[in-house]
């Protein structure tokens, strides 16, 4: 993994605070890769004083190509998101075992 990254390489940022515990980075990194898409996760930790000037900075990015958030940050993300109909902008994930109910 990231054996090819360069500056063609296009980046999917996961805001949070802390950031450390988060685990998806890899997770999805290692999937773009088996799709042969030139894409990786970064995990970045911003305070939520910081988080309105971090997300204006990064999506100014011309090589970001999204997005994803933890909280506390996932609605302060929401509500900025310039492409996204109202309907997809906060979703739960659903985690197999849960009812629909639940996730």
């Amino acid at each position: 993994m990231l054996e090819k990254y360069s500056g063609a390489t296009r980046v999917i940022l996961t805001l949070g605070d802390p950031i450390a515990q988060v685990k998806a980075p890899f997770g999805l990194t290692r999937e773009f890769e088996r799709r042969g898409q030139d894409a990786i996760v970064v995990p970045l930790q911003l305070s939520p004083a910081d988080v309105d000037a971090g997300i204006l900075a990064v999506s100014r990015g011309k090589n970001v190509d999204g997005l994803i958030a933890t909280i506390p940050h996932k609605f302060a993300l929401a509500a900025r998101c310039a492409s996204s109909p109202p309907e997809k902008r906060a979703r739960r994930r659903h985690v197999p075992g849960q009812s629909r109910a639940d996730g």
